[in-house]
């Protein structure tokens, strides 16, 4: 096979759910917002973790409970993200009608 050529029999789509990392940078935020002074090890290797990326979303305009809304990609459950993806896999395919490549889910 040329180096310039893939070979693709199945697309697959996977779940994603961004919920539980969005449930640990909401709770960074909180802890920032409350100014502890005395955090946990735990508590501050959270806000450590998270800092910059609430620092990014709030550069945005954006308040970060904002993303628990209903339809957010990021407050998506597995189950929700399966059938985003599927959909998106759906819609990705139709640039390439020559191709009868099936999706899998």
């Amino acid at each position: 096979m040329p180096n310039d050529k893939i070979n693709v029999e199945a697309i697959y789509a996977a779940p994603f759910s961004f919920l539980e990392r969005l449930k640990a940078l909401l709770s960074a935020n909180e802890l920032i917002k409350s100014n502890a002074e005395n955090l946990t090890d735990a508590e501050q290797a959270l806000v450590d973790k998270y800092k910059s990326q609430i620092e990014a979303i709030e550069k945005l305009g954006v308040d970060p409970k904002d993303l628990l809304k209903k339809g957010s990609h990021v407050s998506l459950t597995p189950k929700q993200g399966m059938e985003r993806s599927y959909k998106e896999l759906k819609k990705f395919m139709k640039l390439f009608p020559e191709l009868d490549i099936p999706i899998y889910k």
